[in-house]
């Protein structure tokens, strides 16, 4: 995965697994949901989260399906920190925002 912080003048890299997925908490946001899958390095697939704009990833917590491609994650629009998951095949989940607002 790469990102830009000048329009699109130069991009960096900042993920180096293959991601399935993406979402971005807003235009111009700082945190974005990468759900990413294993791959040569020997990772667990699973949803990883940034919250300065790609610089750092830490694993998402909460149960969610490691072992299904996750096709789609959607932030939800109306309940801030809720999050649909979409699986290939294997239907969907949402991720309910915790107290402290993660």
């Amino acid at each position: 995965m790469w990102r830009s912080l000048d329009r699109g003048e130069t991009f960096e890299r900042v993920f180096a697994r293959p991601v399935s997925a993406l979402a971005v908490e807003r235009p111009g946001g700082r945190v974005i949901v990468a759900a990413a899958a294993s791959w040569r390095d020997h990772h667990e697939p699973g949803l990883l989260v940034s919250d300065d704009r790609g610089e750092t990833w830490q694993p998402l917590p909460g149960e969610w399906p490691v072992h299904r491609r996750i096709a789609l994650v959607v932030p939800d629009p109306r309940v801030p920190g809720r999050l649909w998951v979409g699986t290939a095949g294997n239907g969907a989940l949402v991720g309910e925002p915790v107290a402290d607002g993660g």
